[in-house]
């Protein structure tokens, strides 16, 4: 999907939980992820190395910051 064609007045935010969150994904995995990054307006990496609790930092980032979740 080409978010911002499709909506046009969405503002989107791509957070990253960490830097190499795609390092180990299949291949069209990664190329989606990638895809979907070129379309934000704005990249986040909350911390650039995995720890155990990134998942759950990465979701608290999401419900003290969104407006709306879809």
């Amino acid at each position: 999907m080409q978010y911002k064609k499709e909506f046009d007045s969405v503002w989107l935010e791509c957070i990253l939980p960490y830097e190499t969150v795609a390092n180990e994904w299949e291949e069209g995995s990664r190329e989606r992820f990638f895809f979907d990054m070129e379309q934000c307006d704005q990249e986040t990496m909350l911390q650039t190395g995995y720890t155990n609790d990134a998942l759950d930092k990465l979701e608290a980032y999401i419900f003290r910051n969104a407006d709306e979740l879809i």
